[in-house]
Formats: C-alpha cells, sequence, structure tokens
C-alpha cells in the first residue's frame, strides 16, 4: 500500500464493534464482508501497517477488537495483530458490564 496522506496523523482509533445496529443485522444476514481467518488477519495488519507508514513516527494507535472463536479456537488478536510500525505498549481490558 502506498502512503496514505501527506498530513500524518498522531493518534489512531479503530474499532469494529459497530454497536447494537451491527450485532442484530450479523445475526440475521451474516458478514457482508466475509473472509478466511487467515486473510483477515493478512488484511488488518497491512492495513495497519500503511497506517503506520502515513502516521507521525510518535504517533499512537488504539485497537478495539475482541476475540474471535473460530471451530471453538480462541484467536486473541495479542497473538496475530503485529502490523509493521506499530510497537505493543499495552493491552486495555474494557469492563463491558457483564460476561461470565
Amino acid at each position: 500500500m502506498e502512503r496514505i496522506a501527506n498530513r500524518a496523523p498522531s493518534g489512531l482509533w479503530a474499532d469494529k464493534s459497530g454497536g447494537l445496529g451491527f450485532v442484530n443485522s450479523w445475526k440475521e444476514k451474516g458478514y457482508t464482508d466475509a473472509m478466511g481467518e487467515p486473510e483477515y488477519q493478512q488484511e488488518q495488519n497491512a492495513l495497519f501497517a500503511a497506517l503506520a507508514n502515513a502516521s507521525n513516527p510518535t504517533a499512537s494507535l488504539f485497537y478495539n477488537h475482541q476475540i474471535r472463536w473460530r471451530d471453538g479456537v480462541a484467536l486473541h488478536p495479542i497473538d496475530w495483530f503485529k502490523p509493521t510500525g506499530w510497537q505493543l505498549r499495552t493491552e486495555i481490558v474494557w469492563d463491558r458490564g457483564g460476561g461470565m
């Protein structure tokens, strides 16, 4: 991917959740952008590597992504989300007020 913009952002926020409307739509229709897990992970890493290339060198990225389950296996983004240009500093666990 080529450089995205001439202006370098100093912070980025990514949230794929989309809210309750997204959940209800998914239950009825599935994902419109359905793809295999390896392709999905590669696309996420490539996109955010491109964003790193376009960002200020001191920029921060907050990537909001829940654990995905595929065939009974938990796929935690901390294991596969490693885009070039970003360094993991911490994991923030959000209390959603529910759970087990």
